[in-house]
Parts: structure tokens; C-alpha cells; sequence
């Protein structure tokens, strides 16, 4: 009786002591997702940081980050020896148990160097990523890392201002610009005044309502795969008073798409022969039978045709046609680059009032430091220094995250091809 009481009591013990275990994973994918974007903004500023010395970029992109973890439980019963003559060994009840624990992690990752990915940093950005951008980000701070340059024209008469803050004015009364001056005074803006006039300019056009919209287009050769095209425009719902402007948001849209359309039957008439050529396609709307409205140059099959020309009316000055020279998303960080490394940062100010508190007093447009006496939003050590953007710098927090996009939406679902091995067997 002894035995049987002895036996059933191991028996509960052992049932007691046995529990189930469930991977908890939420703390691993929030790690992970905290470590990523760590390393996209180490890259970030190692890469500005490189630009401010007239060094090459590099570019590391993360294909797969993996992890697991595992627990082993190992629990046997006792050993039991029954009658007489019994060892004092076997008056021990034994039990062998065994726990293992192990954690896993890895990641994946390509040097983007494929020539798409080159291509792609070294082109101007097109209308359409600037749409994107414009969708998510202040317009002014958009512009203001995408433009290199606003051209003005009339006739033969023409001014281009550049957005180069590392060149310094060559007269000291630069950076009290008005809005009362000529197109002479533009000419003389032009040469003394180059950058401190392409931001008056920026600042005109930012309040005639300057942004970018993505409209639906039908690609003429896959009809059924339709596509967006980036369009710069006015929108006069942000337009402040006595700005005018075109093309307008929403209306030159549907204009737009019509001309796509007219060229798209007018190709397709072609393509029929004479036999059909009498069967003129169908009329444009309103929007494009306006009286002396230019007929639509000829496309490629399949143009989105994205325009960057503008036209805007400067109250007492003139009109102007208006030209906007896009980066490439390289050169908006070597732009970066150049402003911290000859400018320690530049002196930018936002004229939108809703977005002034993203620089506090003093604190220069992209904010990179050598100390970290207020914390770091990230921070690197590169050829024996240290660099760090201080955690309550908004705007250069802003900055990074257009440049991470401007990287990102270069990048190829080729680009992200997992390396291979080659093995040689005699």
C-alpha cells in the first residue's frame, strides 16, 4: 500500500509540473521593427555625412529578417524497484528532467549597386514622386529638397535662379527681398542675389498654391493596367489672396486627360488605315475645344507626358512662364550634404505658419551635431567622428524621411535579389 501511494504521488507531481509553452513574438517583430529603422537612418546620415565631404554614397538594402525561439521540456518518470533484498541505490526514486532554450535571429541584405538602381538616384525625379511626396510631407519642405532651380521666362527674356544656399550674395541687402520690384530687378536678382531670389521665388510660388497631383491614366499599349502620372499644378484652395496661377489643380486634370485620350483614338485611326481614316475620331470636351487652344504635340505610345511648365503672374511685375528643375534623388542628398558641410546647416525658415514650430529658434534647416547631450534621434561614428541629430529636431527627422522614400521608390524588386553561390567541382 506504501508503494501504490508513493507511485501515485510522483504521478500527480510530475502531471502538476508539466506546463505548456507559447511563443510570445510581439516583443521580437517590435524589436526588429525599432532595429530596422534604425539602420535605415544610420545609412541616412552616414550618407549626408559622406556628401559633405565630396564622397561616394553606398546603399545597403534588407531583404529578410528572420528569428524564432525554442523551448524543450524533457520530464520522465521515476525509477521504481519493488521487493525484497532491495540496494540502498534503489531505495532512490529518480527522476531525469531536462529544459533547453534557444534564440535565433538573422538577416539578409544586398549592396544596391545594379545599374536600375544607379539609373534611377541619378535621374530627375518626375512629377509623380513629387506628388507622392507632396502627399504626405509640408509642400514647402518638398520643394524645397527637390528644386534645383526656377527659370522665368518671356519671349527671349529669361532669369534662372538656383537653389544653392552655399553660394553667398554679393551684395548685403540679399535677404531683404520685396515684392516691389521689376523684371529689370529680376535680371539684377539673378546675378547678385541668385539663391536669396529663388526663395522669394519659391515663396510665391508656394502661396499661388504650388503642388503636384496624381491623376489615373490608361497606359495607351495595357489597357487594362491603368497608371498614375504626377501633374505640377496650382491648387487655389491653399492659394493665399491676389495669386494667380495655372494650371489649376482638378480642372487641367480632366484637360489633361482628354488630350491623352484624343491621342490615343487619333493613333488608333492611324493604325486602321485609309479605309477607316474617314471615320474621323470623336471630338475632345469643352475642356479642350477652347478657342486658340495649342493642339497637343504628338506623344509616344504609352507617354504619361509630365509637364513641369508652369505660369504665374506676379502682381506689378508680369507674367511669366514658368520651368522647374527637378533633382535626382542623389543630389538631394548631396544637397544636404553640401548645406550642413559649408553652411553648418543652413538658414532656411519655413514661410507656412503651421510649419515654423519644426525649427526651434536658431536651429539650423538640417540639424547634425558632435555631442549628444540631449539624445540622439540617430547617431554615427564615421572616420574618427561623431554625428548626431538631436531627438527634438523635427524637421531634419523630416528630411530623413523624404530621402529614405526618395531611396526607397528607386529601388527594383530585381535590386532585391538574394546572393547566390557558385561552387566548382573538378
Amino acid at each position: 500500500m506504501h508503494v501504490r501511494q508513493l507511485v501515485a504521488a510522483a504521478t500527480v507531481s510530475i502531471s502538476v509540473g508539466a506546463c505548456a509553452f507559447v511563443d510570445q513574438f510581439d516583443d521580437r517583430v517590435y524589436r526588429a521593427n525599432l532595429q530596422s529603422q534604425s539602420a535605415l537612418n544610420s545609412e541616412t546620415l552616414l550618407n549626408v555625412i559622406r556628401s559633405s565631404r565630396y564622397q561616394s554614397m553606398n546603399f545597403v538594402a534588407i531583404t529578410q529578417v528572420t528569428g524564432g525561439q525554442q523551448e524543450t521540456l524533457s520530464t520522465g518518470l521515476p525509477t521504481i524497484t519493488i521487493g525484497p533484498a532491495q540496494t540502498a541505490a534503489q531505495h532512490q526514486f529518480a527522476v531525469t528532467n531536462s529544459l533547453s532554450s534557444q534564440a535565433t535571429g538573422g538577416y539578409q541584405s544586398n549592396p544596391l549597386v545594379s545599374t536600375g538602381f544607379q539609373s534611377a538616384m541619378l535621374s530627375p525625379v518626375s512629377p509623380r514622386t513629387v506628388a507622392l511626396l507632396a502627399a504626405s510631407h509640408p509642400r514647402e519642405a518638398v520643394f524645397y529638397s527637390l528644386l534645383d532651380a526656377i527659370v522665368l521666362k518671356v519671349g527671349n527674356w529669361i532669369v534662372r535662379f538656383e537653389n544653392n544656399v552655399t553660394v553667398a550674395p554679393l551684395d548685403p541687402h540679399c535677404g531683404r527681398l520685396t515684392g516691389d520690384y521689376t523684371k529689370d530687378d529680376l535680371v539684377v536678382f539673378e546675378r547678385y542675389c541668385n539663391y536669396n531670389a529663388f526663395v522669394e521665388m519659391m515663396r510665391i510660388l508656394i502661396s499661388a498654391g504650388l503642388t503636384s497631383e496624381l491623376m489615373p491614366l490608361e497606359n495607351v499599349a495595357q489597357k487594362d493596367q491603368p497608371q498614375a502620372s504626377g501633374h505640377i499644378c496650382f491648387d487655389r484652395s491653399r492659394a493665399a489672396i491676389g495669386y494667380r496661377a495655372d494650371p489649376v489643380c482638378g480642372q487641367s486634370a480632366k484637360k489633361f486627360q482628354a488630350v491623352q485620350a484624343l491621342d490615343a483614338s487619333k493613333k488608333g485611326a492611324a493604325a486602321k488605315g485609309p479605309k477607316d481614316a474617314a471615320h474621323p475620331p470623336a471630338a475632345p470636351d469643352a475642356a479642350t475645344a477652347k478657342a486658340g487652344s495649342p493642339s497637343p504635340a504628338p506623344q509616344k505610345k504609352g507617354s504619361t507626358r509630365e509637364s513641369t511648365d508652369q505660369q504665374l503672374t506676379i502682381e506689378g511685375v508680369g507674367t511669366f512662364n514658368v520651368t522647374l528643375s527637378f533633382r535626382s534623388p542623389a543630389s538631394v542628398y548631396r544637397f544636404y550634404g553640401l548645406m550642413f558641410g559649408e553652411q553648418q546647416g543652413g538658414n532656411f525658415r519655413y514661410h507656412s505658419a503651421a510649419y515654423k514650430n519644426f525649427l526651434r529658434e536658431g536651429e539650423p534647416f538640417i540639424n547634425i551635431r558632435s555631442d549628444a547631450s540631449e539624445g540622439c534621434y540617430v547617431s554615427v561614428n564615421y572616420a574618427g567622428q561623431f554625428f548626431c541629430v538631436p531627438h527634438y529636431s523635427q524637421n531634419t527627422a523630416l528630411i530623413f524621411a523624404m530621402l529614405e522614400e526618395l531611396r526607397n521608390l528607386s529601388i527594383q524588386s530585381t535590386d532585391l535579389n538574394s546572393a547566390f553561390t557558385v561552387r566548382l567541382s573538378n
